[in-house]
């Protein structure tokens, strides 16, 4: 008979632990947002039941201050709710009569919530702290704090509102409306919410990490934000101040390169000194221009570009007289296309050996104030240029001197100088 008893109660006891373990599974199943739960308390936005570990009791019923609570949790504002001072937060209950029925904890909280219109009585003079929590109310108080008017006419359509607002799914709406809340209902609520938008189209995701309310790298990580892309400040157009350029330039052109267009199209590029300013411009679709680049710099020609809205249609040089160009009127070469030594230079006037008349005497010439210098310089074993300074042009230097508006005839406004004596 002791045996049967002894059987019989191993038996009870293994139904028992069955039907605990089953129940445990069950329950487990029923809570649909564990895992929203997890991410909630990882970012700081959900806490559970438990002040050593992390319990975050799904099943467990809520009421209208543990509401207010989540929402202030979610939305970065318990920090300032705790801040309230006892008189300020006894002014802000002073119209209910039933403020007794708060709890301790949730006081500041409440009056919090109170003082800044996301919590109304549910009469004139009475908070009912303490009754169930329904989803409406829940997104009313998160609707309002995103910036949205929820009046008497809105409120049974709360949920629904919200999920217009990219908070909650309709689905979920429709499940959360009029249901006493259990806190795996406001975790999924409070989840989705992340992704609602307030009155100006910001979700509420992006504003608690821009107030530092959030981690943004660990939101990232956790999938619920999406870091906005900078994007990168259009740099200056490459072709500079010839970008929608018609009519003739001059400078020096110093390397070219076969790069694609905006249109796809492989072009002809010339790097182009032009004042003190380095441009990159265009050659059309078609054109290649044929030009011994580096016999015309070591020369000290000056080059000419004929644009149309900043694409170069022909290029030439002052060696070819600029052929291609057409007549280019009141050009000057003070040179006579050659490299003239200078003698030397007070200021803005530069005797040069170089006999254009034929009369055995050294040339004078007056240059403009403020001319463009252009300096030689040797890269790699080639000649190319840099802007220069009108002090570059002294003694025993050589220089390629010119003319090119005919503004004032005769007076020399482009400069090429160079102290290598190679060059002539």
């Amino acid at each position: 008979m002791g045996t049967t008893k002894n059987k019989l109660l191993s038996l009870l006891l293994v139904v028992a632990m069955l039907t605990l373990s089953l129940g445990t599974v069950f329950a487990q199943e029923t809570h649909t947002y564990g895992e929203e739960a997890v991410t909630l308390n990882r970012l700081g936005l959900f806490k559970g039941t438990s002040q050593t570990a992390f319990v975050p009791d799904l099943g467990g019923a809520l009421t209208r201050e543990m509401g207010v609570t989540l929402l202030l949790r979610l939305f970065g504002l318990e920090e300032d709710a705790l801040g309230m001072t006892e008189a300020e937060t006894a002014a802000a209950l002073a119209p209910f009569t039933d403020t007794g029925a708060v709890s301790g904890w949730a006081r500041n909280n409440i009056a919090y919530a109170v003082e800044n219109g996301i919590l109304v009585g549910v009469a004139a003079d009475r908070l009912a702290p303490m009754e169930p929590l329904i989803g409406k109310m829940y997104a009313t108080m998160i609707l309002r704090q995103l910036g949205h008017t929820v009046d008497a006419a809105d409120y049974d359509q709360a949920a629904q509102t919200l999920s217009d607002k990219g908070g909650v799914t309709p689905e979920e709406a429709q499940k959360f409306n009029e249901k006493a809340l259990i806190r795996d209902d406001a975790v999924g609520m409070t989840f989705g919410s992340l992704q609602a938008v307030d009155g100006e189209g910001r979700k509420a995701i992006d504003l608690l990490v821009a107030s530092g309310a959030v981690d943004g790298e660990l939101a990232a990580e956790l999938g619920v934000y999406a870091a906005p892309v900078e994007e990168e400040e259009p740099g200056p157009d490459p072709a500079g101040r010839l970008a929608d350029y018609t009519g003739r330039a001059f400078g020096l052109v110093l390397e070219t390169a076969r790069v694609l267009n905006s249109a796809g199209d492989e072009v002809q590029e010339l790097e182009f000194l032009i004042g003190k300013d380095v441009v990159y411009v265009p050659t059309r679709d078609d054109d290649t221009l044929d030009l011994d680049l580096q016999a015309a710099l070591d020369a000290g020609d000056l080059f000419g570009l004929r644009m149309q809205f900043g694409v170069v249609r022909n290029a030439s040089t002052s060696g070819l007289d600029f052929a291609g160009l057409g007549t280019v009127s009141g050009f000057e070469d003070h040179t006579g296309s050659a490299w003239a030594k200078v003698l030397e230079r007070n200021d803005s006037v530069v005797t040069i050996d170089y006999d254009g008349d034929e009369d055995g005497n050294p040339d004078i010439r007056t240059i403009i104030e403020g001319p463009i210098v252009y300096r030689a310089k040797l890269v790699g074993g080639k000649v190319t240029y840099e802007p220069g300074v009108l002090r570059d042009i002294k003694a025993d230097a050589f220089v390629r001197l010119y003319t090119v508006s005919g503004d004032d005839p005769g007076i020399v406004e482009v400069v090429l100088v160079s102290e290598m004596v190679n060059v002539r």
